[in-house]
């Protein structure tokens, strides 16, 4: 659904908003909930492309 350029792209937007709060997972959910057929995609592949960029910004903030 979404590469890995993409999903660095959506991390890196997160952090430079500067809105980032402790709770990175209600951020990464509203960006999710406006991808076109994002609704198309089981739990499943959902879960994963959220454990993904989340997992971007932890390590973009990190470096």
């Amino acid at each position: 659904m979404l590469t890995n350029n993409q999903i660095n792209q959506i991390a890196k937007m997160m952090i430079e908003s500067g809105s980032l709060n402790d709770d990175i997972s209600e951020h990464i959910g509203l960006i999710l909930e406006n991808i076109a057929g994002i609704e198309l995609l089981d739990n499943d592949r959902v879960n994963s492309l959220h454990s993904k960029i989340e997992q971007a910004v932890k390590n973009l903030k990190g470096s």
